[in-house]
């Protein structure tokens, strides 16, 4: 087992601390006292502090105490000691009033494993041959052994052959002075120390090495070193130092150290011991340290890292442990989980073991207990498996999903969350992106749906719970202005029909016809003009006659005049009617959006009462219909009126006065002689022959006349195309409202979008390989097969035959952008051409009427309402990989995209398992893709995946290693080893069972950052 089962976490590390034994301190020297108050002092850091670096110059004394402390049982929450030596080297900067040639500081950090005498004999002695004076020294040489004597007589004779006088001792002064040679040092540190210490120099010595100097050499000094050392003042100009350093283009492992010199009650000096803020992501060890060498996202400058920030203020969203154990009673024999324990790190966990070794059986659990919804994909805890009925081994052992707020989720293994449960743990089983990769293409947008809403913020949800609702909502306003809008295309659709088929040659011919017809028949009536009868010139017979001949001809005289009221009287009569229909209609439509107010108030009250305002001080309605009822009233009264003017119950109407004129008239030519009679008669003929022509010839109000068919021949040559073009403008005006409708709602998608596209140009380095694009237009659906339910293939036309009518429509949708105003309108205008005239190159535009084309059962009015309504656009947000579409995806993209998703839109901050991202995806994908955004995932929630793949479980550092493996011979025990990938028995288990060999990981150290290991260590 290892030390550190969690892996790697946040601790704080001062690798820079001096002691009393220093030759510069400021602790009041080498004493007793001195040394009691340094290590109560070290025993008050703050609980994060837990390894300090012992530095000393030259000399390890200092470390030699500390851990003589250690061992006597003081500094108990400190966990590792590291020696430090520091050393001044022959790389010069500029020029320093105080001490003469600045030269950079090497520090090497030595492994606590080991010895001091190994450190001593093979490093401090091997550099001493290497040893100079300063270049500003003159007259002054040494010899010898690098002693506290020979370097207190160094600058015993420094200082008295100084120009001036230096006001240190003279110890300090000859440490200061004498340099070792840089290749040489590290000549031994890659060679006799190699992988056994790291370097590290001081920032400000070498910001003192000058550029013009040489430029190449200054870059080396610090790319060389494993880390910068820095004291800061304040965290916060941490990055600037990094930045920095990036624009210059060197190494930037900048590490913040005290440099302790004083006690830390020297408030006012910064080089005080706890004035440090680095922490480091690492085992409590030097192969820690050296894994952060590699690897900088393990450095974190200032007061507290944001996972221990997030896993402190939510500690709900973090699973400290899962523990599995047998129920009382079992009658199982097998151990399986029998006392399995397993604590968790907050940051990224792999899961790792050969197959069938029960890596996919922990993360069904942890999702069986985190109440995923995803049940039905799990891969071992299901009826073929674990789950088999005869024996159900699950019902013999229980879950326990312990959370750092120390509550704990339990449940048999042999249960399904409840479906009400709160899930509390993201699951992505195997089976569960495969089928979703595999099948239908609907259930992956869904997918990719539910993860961009939960990108939204929570005041941009508005209280709904999936995108589709949050949609449906905000475009409400709009589709009712959309509904309106296609109620008055309804409206001028049927206008234009009605002028378009007047303007057909079918129309104008019937009319023409109709005309011919009407000039025979009057042609005919002419020859039936009635023979002329002399009137009577007996003047004996005329003087009997005379009184009934008088009568006839007054009653003659008023049947004109009553024929004109009854005519009048009628055309009133019919006007009235259409004023009351009118405004029976008015107050209908007004008492309609009464109602419709009504609900309107209903609707917005409560949003009123919730912020305690009036309604009626912002939207009040006042109608008053007395005035129309009024109205209604009197029109109703005039048409009774007119009604019986024309005839009523007491015979007294127009109708009954004609009818009695016609009746008295008879009985009067009943009285007359033979010759009188026949004479009346001719002059009654002669006066309904009259009228009869009057009637044929007629006039533009009388329908069916010859008079008002020629007016119609008139209006089609003069009028009608100007009436169907405002028609058809009016119609175009419609359809640009109604199509800008439809933006408004693509602008609202793209609005609701508008954080994926933030983040798409956010991660557009990562996304450089894999690119992505989310956009959101007018998708054309079932447009051509809706075309073809009303028009026929089979009838004469552009769009006659199949294919040929089909690929007719493509072509005109494709030479027209229908997502564009000016392409749907353009697209419109030459679908109506193709119907009304005949396309085809040898049919020379021929005139069709559209009514022919139509399949049975549809009308000219369907076909315009399905065509200008625009049903056939609907808002799609397009998501591209590269060039491909979403439905142009193989399964091993899609799945992919999936997971990025996943690992960097989802907003929810629940722990997120994966039970073996990689399957689908090809080395070079994992590693181009999923790599980056697990690192990017781990930053904002705790992540647990289950791999075989090297470059998920060592490209993405991932802090915790599980190695699980079963014990078949042991009854199926399953149990694990787990720690850090910088620990040797983890690293081990990551060669033996990610690539099998050592040499082939080695390969790929480089690639991985993974510490490098002697076929010593690894026992080969």
């Amino acid at each position: 087992m290892t030390n550190f089962k969690r892996g790697s976490e946040w601790n704080k590390w001062d690798l820079h601390v001096h002691t009393p034994k220093s030759i510069i301190q400021h602790y009041g020297g080498d004493t007793d006292d001195a040394w009691e108050k340094y290590i109560t002092d070290l025993e008050s850091l703050s609980e994060e502090f837990k390894v300090l670096g012992i530095n000393d110059y030259i000399f390890l004394d200092g470390y030699k105490k500390v851990k003589e402390y250690k061992e006597k049982g003081r500094l108990p929450k400190i966990e590792l000691i590291l020696p430090v030596i520091e050393l001044r080297v022959n790389r010069f900067g500029n020029l320093s009033n105080d001490d003469g040639w600045k030269r950079v500081n090497l520090h090497i950090i030595f492994s606590n494993n080991l010895t001091t005498e190994e450190i001593e004999e093979q490093f401090l002695s091997a550099i001493q041959h290497s040893k100079k004076i300063s270049p500003d020294v003159e007259g002054v040489d040494f010899v010898g052994v690098a002693s506290k004597n020979n370097l207190e007589k160094l600058g015993h004779d420094i200082k008295r052959t100084a120009k001036k006088e230096i006001n240190k001792s003279d110890l300090e002064v000859g440490f200061n002075n004498l340099n070792y040679d840089y290749d040489l040092v590290y000549s031994i540190v890659n060679g006799y120390f190699k992988g056994k210490c790291l370097t590290a120099i001081g920032k400000t010595e070498w910001e003192a090495l000058r550029w013009d100097g040489s430029a190449a050499e200054k870059k080396t000094i610090i790319n060389n070193a494993s880390f910068t050392f820095v004291s800061l003042d304040n965290p916060t100009i941490y990055e600037k130092h990094c930045e920095k350093f990036n624009e210059q283009g060197v190494r930037n492992y900048l590490l913040d150290c005290s440099d302790a010199h004083s006690f830390s009650e020297k408030s006012t000096e910064k080089d005080r011991i706890g004035n440090s803020f680095t922490w480091l992501k690492a085992d409590l060890t030097f192969e820690g340290l050296k894994q952060v060498a590699n690897d900088k996202s393990r450095i974190f400058i200032g007061d507290t890292p944001p996972l221990l920030e997030r896993r402190k203020n939510t500690p709900t969203k973090f699973i400290d442990s899962i523990s599995i154990e047998k129920v009382e009673n079992s009658g199982l024999t097998e151990k399986w989980f029998e006392n399995f324990q397993l604590e968790l790190n907050p940051s990224m966990v792999a899961i790792i073991g050969n197959k069938g070794q029960g890596k996919s059986a922990i993360a069904d659990i942890i999702g069986l207990l985190g109440n995923t919804p995803n049940y039905d994909d799990f891969s071992f805890l299901e009826r073929k498996k674990f789950r088999k009925p005869k024996p159900n081994r699950a019902e013999s052992f229980k879950g326990n999903l312990k959370w750092v707020d120390g509550s704990v989720d339990s449940n048999l293994l042999s249960n399904n969350p409840e479906e009400t449960s709160v899930e509390k743990v993201k699951y992505l089983p195997q089976s569960f992106i495969e089928k979703l990769c595999n099948e239908d293409l609907k259930d992956f947008e869904g997918e990719l749906r539910n993860v961009i809403f939960s990108h939204l913020s929570d005041s941009d949800k508005l209280g709904k719970n999936n995108l589709d609702e949050l949609i449906e909502f905000q475009s409400e306003i709009i589709n009712d202005d959309i509904e309106e809008i296609k109620g008055k295309l309804q409206s001028v659709n049927k206008r234009i029909i009605e002028l378009e088929k007047k303007n057909s040659e079918s129309y104008r011919k019937a009319i023409e016809e109709r005309i011919k017809e009407k000039d025979n028949e009057l042609k005919a009536h002419d020859a039936s003009k009635p023979t002329p009868i002399e009137a009577p010139t007996d003047e004996t017979a005329i003087e009997k006659n005379k009184e009934v001949t008088n009568r006839i001809s007054a009653i003659r005289e008023q049947l004109p005049t009553l024929n004109n009221e009854i005519d009048k009287t009628q055309k009133s009569l019919a006007t009235t009617k259409i004023d009351i229909a009118e405004i029976e209609k008015v107050i209908q439509t007004i008492g309609s959006f009464e109602r419709q107010f009504d609900n309107l108030k209903s609707e917005i009250q409560p949003t009123f009462y919730k912020h305690s305002l009036i309604l009626t001080d912002s939207i009040s309605l006042t109608i008053n219909k007395e005035p129309l009822e009024s109205l209604l009233k009197t029109r109703q009264g005039q048409s009774i009126a007119l009604n019986q003017a024309i005839t009523n119950e007491g015979k007294t109407g127009f109708l009954d006065k004609k009818e009695a004129f016609n009746i008295e008239l008879q009985q009067l030519q009943e009285k007359l002689d033979e010759q009188s009679r026949a004479y009346q008669k001719f002059l009654d003929t002669k006066k309904a022959w009259e009228e009869k022509r009057q009637t044929i010839i007629g006039s533009d109000d009388k329908e069916g006349s010859i008079t008002a068919l020629q007016s119609q021949i008139s209006y089609i040559e003069k009028q009608l195309i100007i009436d169907l073009d405002k028609a058809k403008e009016i119609r175009k005006a419609l359809t640009i409202e109604l199509f800008k409708k439809k933006e408004e709602i693509i602008l609202l998608y793209r609005k609701l979008f508008d954080p994926i596209t933030a983040f798409i140009q956010n991660y557009g380095t990562l996304l450089s390989e894999y690119k992505i694009e989310l956009d959101v237009d007018l998708k054309i659906i079932g447009l051509v097969e809706k075309f073809f339910d009303h028009v026929s293939l089979g009838s004469k036309g552009s769009f006659i035959g199949n294919p040929t009518g089909i690929e007719k429509l493509n072509h005109l949708i494709e030479n027209n952008a229908l997502d564009s105003l000016d392409g749907i309108l353009g697209f419109l205008d030459d679908i109506i051409l193709n119907l009304q005239t005949d396309q085809r190159e040898d049919q020379k535009e021929a005139k069709r009427e559209i009514e022919s084309q139509l399949k049975k059962g549809y009308s000219v009015l369907d076909l315009y309402t399905y065509l200008f309504n625009l049903d056939y656009l609907e808002p799609e947000y397009k998501l591209k990989l590269g060039d491909k579409n979403l439905d142009e995806l193989s399964p091993g993209e899609r799945g992919a995209l999936l997971l990025i998703f996943y690992l960097t839109l989802d907003q929810n901050d629940i722990p997120l398992v994966i039970d073996q991202p990689e399957e689908n995806l090809d080395n070079q994908s994992v590693f181009k893709i999923l790599v980056q955004f697990i690192k990017k995932a781990k930053e904002k929630r705790q992540i647990i995946i289950v791999t075989h793949n090297p470059n998920l479980a060592v490209a993405c550092n991932a802090e915790q290693i599980v190695h699980v493996s079963m014990t078949k011979e042991n009854e199926n025990l399953v149990s694990f080893i787990s720690g850090s990938l910088e620990n040797p028995t983890i690293n081990s288990a990551v060669i033996n069972i990610l690539e099998g060999t050592y040499p082939a990981l080695n390969t790929r150290t480089n690639t991985y950052k993974v510490i490098e290991r002697t076929t010593q260590e690894m026992g080969i």
